[in-house]
């Protein structure tokens, strides 16, 4: 596959420690995105919704784009997670947690995104930091864990914010990451790599758990990050330390492929050094077109992106790590364009903000093949399941 990258940069002079695309409101506007920022000196955390403006360039033949603020949220803390839904063809969600426990919420409009409405906040849901949220929007819900143990149901509607403690284990297991899988299932994830299965109908435990733990060489390995299956609920991928990224089936209690990481070496999965070394902060099945054109009958994986703290972006796709890009810093968060996937955002350690084109006309470079087992993923989980 060939490929054509343009990319632009954007200083903030801030931390950006998360990055969100709004959905497309209308064509013939300017790209929404949100971003979560973070000043130690003095101590300013906020949520900026900002548009992607372009200039043409006649002579050029090109177009110039700049970031321009449209609104700008306060936040009680930093942020620790932020998340995106689409409410209707033009009101947008978005819901921030912090390193304190709190969870703002603020409805977009996304014709008008100049027009300020003010944040609902509910603080104190965890002790401690919020480490992972996730947005349900047949339910009209979030669900939050903390590293206190605990996880939370929040309610949202015209009713304002109701929400519900759903599970505490008073801290004998930190939560670090959750996934809506269904409006009714979620999956978390935590030490070891362990996930498990829950079912808002049948409270009191999870209702299936993952119970193979995978220890880095560093010792136990952290899930960071959790992505569903888009069309199959019971497949997961996870990023974690030590560069590791896992695809697992919940409904069968078998070993994760180990499609990236330390865990790969020496099994045959991975052929020279990985090109992953340190934590995956965020892992995302991207449907860009080239990457996801797979039939069910081919065997092949469903392409997956990661971002990781040694400054990589790359797509893992058919064994293979494509490199998109590779950084001085790290990559603390990125999101993929909700509608065609060509568009990529970046939130990088450097304090600025680095958006992608995605096309088709220039090579691209692979890291090294991932997976030289390509008939274990078949046999293991079914091709289907990919």
């Amino acid at each position: 596959m060939a490929m054509a990258m343009e990319e632009w940069r954007f200083p903030q002079g801030r931390a950006v420690d998360a990055v969100r695309w709004l959905p497309h409101a209308t064509a013939a506007m300017d790209r929404l995105l949100v971003l979560a920022l973070w000043d130690a000196t003095p101590c300013r955390p906020s949520i900026d919704l900002t548009s992607l403006c372009h200039q043409e360039q006649a002579e050029a033949g090109q177009s110039t784009p700049w970031l321009q603020l449209q609104v700008s949220w306060p936040q009680p803390a930093r942020a620790s997670a932020l998340r995106v839904l689409a409410l209707s063809h033009e009101r947008v969600l978005v819901a921030a947690a912090s390193v304190v426990g709190s969870l703002s919420l603020v409805a977009i409009d996304s014709l008008h995104p100049s027009r300020p409405s003010a944040p609902l906040i509910c603080p104190s849901l965890h002790r401690g930091s919020m480490c992972g949220l996730d947005l349900q929007s047949s339910s009209q819900s979030c669900v939050s864990v903390g590293e206190d143990g605990k996880i939370n149901i929040i309610s949202f509607g015209e009713s304002g914010l109701q929400p519900m403690c759903f599970y505490d284990n008073r801290g004998l297991l930190s939560f670090s990451a959750v996934r809506w899988a269904s409006p009714v299932e979620f999956v978390t994830g935590g030490i070891g790599y362990s996930l498990q299965w829950w079912d808002t109908r049948r409270p009191g435990g999870a209702v299936s758990k993952a119970l193979t733990k995978w220890n880095g060489r560093h010792g136990p390995g952290l899930i960071h990050s959790i992505d569903i299956h888009p069309s199959r609920k019971h497949i997961c991928v996870i990023g974690g330390s030590a560069g590791s990224v896992l695809a697992w089936d919940l409904r069968w209690q078998q070993e994760p492929i180990q499609l990236v990481g330390d865990n790969a070496r020496g099994k045959g999965n991975l052929l020279g050094a990985p090109p992953i070394e340190s934590d995956v902060w965020e892992v995302k099945y991207d449907h860009f077109s080239p990457f996801s054109g797979h039939s069910a009958d081919t065997g092949k994986a469903s392409p997956v992106m990661v971002c990781s703290e040694d400054g990589v972006l790359a797509v893992l796709e058919d064994g293979v790590a494509v490199e998109l890009l590779a950084e001085p810093c790290a990559i603390n968060s990125f999101d993929i364009d909700p509608e065609l996937g060509q568009d990529i955002i970046c939130a990088l350690e450097h304090e600025s903000v680095l958006v992608m084109r995605r096309g088709l006309d220039i090579p691209q470079k692979k890291l090294g093949n991932l997976t030289s087992q390509r008939g274990t993923i078949g046999s293991t989980f079914g091709s289907n399941y990919f």
